[in-house]
């Protein structure tokens, strides 16, 4: 490839660096390994300034390339990155023995909506070149924005099946904390009218009740939310950069259980209060 391959597939290299203009334009016999390859030469030692042999072809390694993907989807163009090598172009053409003619060039607009006007001035530069139309021109842009468009969609579906779930089992936990303050309330008859006939009034059992429906909600959230992060955590170690746990999710999680602790502890906490 040339040079600007990093930024056309933004390929900033996890160690090293990616060839430069300079490497390109003297044919220099540099090479970037992809990162299952590099594990599979030399472990976890140093790649940086080793040499590796590919046909007959003597590179030296200037730059290692970052895992891509994630641990359940590495196929096509990012397996091959990772378990194989990166040359610049010329260096391929001129010393590499079956090297070939290209047979594809790929061409980045820097804004999307330039899509279009790209597509024209490479098919005019072709016919320029070549003097008949024997090349194809495929807009991938337009494939991405169309996958996107798909995935958004699902995800959007995705999203209302999640909250309906959420909302019945808000809906499930705020009865059963219902039911925890009723059998509490109950229970504590006789604490009740002890509290009053030491001056307690129905304001000051109205609260304690109330609280102790919103200390068990969040309780509950904490746990919950504790289960989230951890899973979420565990599930980030097959993906290269990660998962991230978002605060303010946490923060609305957290509400909403506080929340459903207010609105069905109301109703025992008054029946305790009178």
């Amino acid at each position: 490839v040339e040079p600007d391959y990093r930024w056309m597939r933004n390929r900033a290299p996890a160690e090293g660096r990616f060839f430069a203009e300079g490497d390109l334009l003297a044919g220099t016999r540099v090479c970037v390994i992809g990162s299952t390859l590099r594990e599979r030469l030399f472990g976890k030692g140093d790649a940086i300034g080793r040499e590796i042999t590919a046909g007959d072809l003597r590179l030296r390694i200037v730059g290692v390339g970052r895992p891509l993907g994630n641990s359940w989807f590495r196929e096509g163009m990012f397996r091959e990155e990772m378990e194989g090598v990166t040359v610049p172009l010329r260096t391929l053409l001129r010393d590499f023995r079956g090297g070939g003619p290209m047979d594809m060039i790929e061409v980045k607009a820097r804004d999307p909506d330039d899509a279009d006007a790209a597509i024209a001035e490479v098919r005019r530069i072709l016919l320029a070149e070549h003097r008949v139309e024997d090349f194809t021109v495929e807009n991938i842009s337009a494939e991405i924005l169309q996958a996107r468009e798909q995935a958004s969609e699902q995800i959007g579906n995705w999203r209302v099946v999640m909250l309906s779930v959420a909302g019945i089992t808000l809906v499930v936990g705020g009865v059963g904390l219902l039911s925890v303050l009723l059998i509490s309330l109950a229970e504590r008859t006789y604490e009740i009218g002890l509290r009053k006939a030491l001056g307690a009034t129905g304001p000051d059992i109205f609260a304690l009740f109330l609280v102790e429906s919103l200390l068990l909600a969040g309780l509950g959230a904490t746990l919950g939310i504790g289960l989230g992060v951890g899973v979420t955590m565990a599930a980030a170690r097959g993906f290269p950069d990660g998962l991230p746990v978002s605060l303010h999710g946490v923060l609305i999680a957290l509400g909403a259980a506080l929340a459903v602790g207010l609105l069905f502890g109301v109703g025992p906490s008054l029946r305790a209060s009178r």
